[in-house]
């Protein structure tokens, strides 16, 4: 698992060296949820999550590692040689909810953006449907924009439509991902139904027909 893509994947995340060259940390909102080190992973918890993932995995799973003594309860240090890979990104997730509980409603609305906003989608390129100018282009989803919400190309918001497998005219749903190009002016927001999720791999998966042609980033909750 590539832990350092897994963390910037999470919206509004940022690495950064503020101790040297290790361990990197990953912030959001200025503070850290993840510290990687070479072969471990120090994550911010709750008390409660600290102790029980402790009382789980009993040596693979200690104390915060390198942290003041009255900080450690609410961090854990995963020994990376020995933890099961495919329980880290639940373990990350968590970290970074415990963040962004952290601060109050506002602040966390000031970070998140759209993130988990309720929108509705206009679409002008259903399910089934080709690109306008670009034939070879399939809609394998539903695709379309946001009235009233303005991208940074002058256009209104572009989003992706996951969960509705019929084509559609218009869907009111909830913001689960922004789709960074890394080579391109705009982001594109990802919008499902309210209560229904999909991971990054599974967004990538469904837009690749369009968003192959550019060098993205999956950001997500």
């Amino acid at each position: 698992m590539d832990i350092h893509h897994y963390c910037l994947s999470k919206y509004g995340a940022e690495a950064t060296l503020p101790f040297g060259p290790s361990p990197v940390c990953f912030k959001v909102g200025g503070k850290i949820f993840a510290q990687l080190y070479a072969e471990k992973l120090t994550l911010k918890c709750t008390l409660s999550q600290g102790e029980l993932f402790r009382s789980l995995w009993p040596e693979m799973v200690v104390r915060g590692y390198h942290c003041p003594p009255v900080q450690q309860p609410y961090w854990n240090t995963f020994d990376l040689s020995r933890f099961p890979e495919a329980e880290l990104p639940g373990m990350i997730d968590l970290a970074y909810r415990a963040v962004l509980d952290s601060f109050s409603k506002r602040k966390r609305a000031q970070i998140l953006g759209p993130m988990g906003t309720t929108v509705t989608v206009q679409v002008d390129r259903p399910l089934g449907s080709c690109h306008p100018n670009h034939p070879d282009i399939y809609y394998s989803v539903n695709y379309g924009f946001i009235p009233g919400i303005m991208a940074p190309d002058g256009e209104e918001q572009d989003a992706y439509l996951l969960g509705i497998d019929h084509p559609t005219n218009r869907f009111t749903g909830t913001v689960i991902a922004v789709i960074h190009r890394e080579d391109d002016c705009e982001d594109k927001w990802v919008v499902a139904p309210e209560g229904m999720t999909f991971s990054p791999t599974q967004i990538l998966d469904a837009v690749h027909f369009q968003e192959q042609y550019f060098r993205t980033r999956i950001l997500t909750l």
